[in-house]
């Protein structure tokens, strides 16, 4: 039986693998969720793989699919460990352009080009460690890098849709938005399921300050990949733009539930939370903000006031003061300091006060 499953998930490894290319990437490339893969990625496969790497720890293939495992789950330094261990077994190079992936996904850049490197030494005609090594130099801002990659790819694999894709990327990152526009369409023409292409289109619509346009675009890429945090995000921003607060707060909120990482959602709605005087619903969300972009205008000064409703006044002062030193001319911060610190001083005077009427009281006695 356990060689009956484990013989599956290696019949599915390869479509599965060209599913997950770029997957858990910024710049990634866009993939569709399949049966497989869902079935591949459930708590009873990975069962099955850590029955069958007990069973046998010199299986380099075991060791593969346990990192994949990890890595979509996006548990990075688990696929780092299985992956090295593949790898100690038998190299090949779509371990090490696992490898990389962990290894970028890590920040660990250096780390990663290196086993890219490998990968590409061992296949240099490879359509998914292209794919890769094109994504890595842009992720990197090595422009020379990701074109001569890009024509690699074109030359090898003129009508793969991707190649289209990636010169919109290239072009979006250049801020060509001409080209961007074009390769991007033309993308969706070639294979109208690329969620990708729907997100960049709309986020360019958005730079260019047409919201309209840039929610057609989120609602073509939404029917594809309804749960897309991405073009939640660019549907949100484009009803800001709009001034329409309800809407933009149900895609903020939908933006945020499928992944927190996304500042811009848990700030806007902890700016409303705040307006609306909820300030412990504020501070949940502006705290996550924080977590990622503690640079944002007003958001030290928003977290200084919830902190202040909390009673933790130590905390208040501090972010307060965060708040001037990243704009001095912030009066908000200043009033709020300077109450604070007032309010302070005259409980420690009253306590003073009641410590003396105490002893006074007591030498009476």
């Amino acid at each position: 039986m356990m060689k009956s499953i484990i013989k599956h998930f290696g019949i599915l490894i390869t479509g599965i693998w060209g599913l997950l290319a770029c997957q858990e990437q910024q710049a990634s490339f866009p993939v569709r969720e399949t049966a497989q893969t869902d079935a591949f990625y459930s708590l009873a496969s990975l069962q099955a793989l850590q029955k069958a790497w007990e069973t046998n720890p010199e299986s380099d293939m075991t060791a593969y699919q346990l990192a994949l495992w990890y890595f979509h789950r996006k548990e990075y330094n688990k696929a780092q460990e299985f992956i090295a261990k593949a790898i100690e077994i038998q190299e090949k190079a779509e371990y090490y352009l696992l490898q990389a992936r962990c290894e970028n996904a890590l920040k660990n850049f250096v780390e990663a080009k290196k086993s890219l490197q490998k990968a590409l030494k061992l296949q240099k005609n490879d359509f998914q460690i292209l794919l890769f090594a094109f994504q890595f130099a842009i992720e990197q801002s090595e422009w020379q890098e990701a074109e001569i990659v890009l024509q690699r790819l074109e030359k090898l694999y003129p009508e793969a849709s991707q190649i289209t894709f990636a010169k919109g990327k290239l072009a979006f990152l250049k801020n060509d938005t001409l080209q961007a526009y074009q390769f991007l369409q033309k993308s969706i023409h070639q294979n109208p399921t690329l969620a990708e292409s729907y997100k960049l289109l709309s986020h360019l619509y958005n730079q260019q300050n047409q919201p309209a346009k840039a929610i057609e675009w989120a609602n073509k890429g939404l029917k594809i990949k309804p749960l897309y945090d991405s073009l939640l995000l660019e549907k949100a921003m484009a009803w800001q733009k709009l001034k329409e607060k309800d809407s933009a707060s149900v895609y903020f909120l939908k933006a945020y539930q499928q992944n927190n990482r996304l500042y811009q959602a848990s700030f806007f709605l902890g700016e409303e939370a705040f307006k609306a005087e909820k300030y412990q619903v504020a501070f949940n969300f502006l705290e996550n903000a924080y977590r990622y972009a503690p640079a944002l205008p007003k958001l030290a000064y928003y977290l200084g006031v919830c902190y202040e409703k909390q009673g933790k006044n130590e905390m208040a002062l501090e972010f307060y003061q965060k708040a001037i030193k990243q704009d001095s001319e912030d009066m908000q911060a200043r009033q709020a300091l300077y109450f604070l610190k007032e309010k302070l001083e005259r409980q420690r005077l009253q306590r003073i006060q009641d410590s003396l009427w105490r002893l006074q009281n007591q030498n009476q006695k």
